[in-house]
């Protein structure tokens, strides 16, 4: 099966939700 853990799976969206805040937070205002 190509299931993983949840905790594994919890852990990666975390990581998404971190990287994307991080994006947001450090590109410059102006950008299209």
């Amino acid at each position: 099966n190509g299931k993983r853990p949840l905790a594994l799976q919890k852990l990666l969206d975390e990581g998404h939700f971190m990287e994307d805040f991080l994006i947001e937070k450090t590109k410059p205002e102006q950008a299209e």
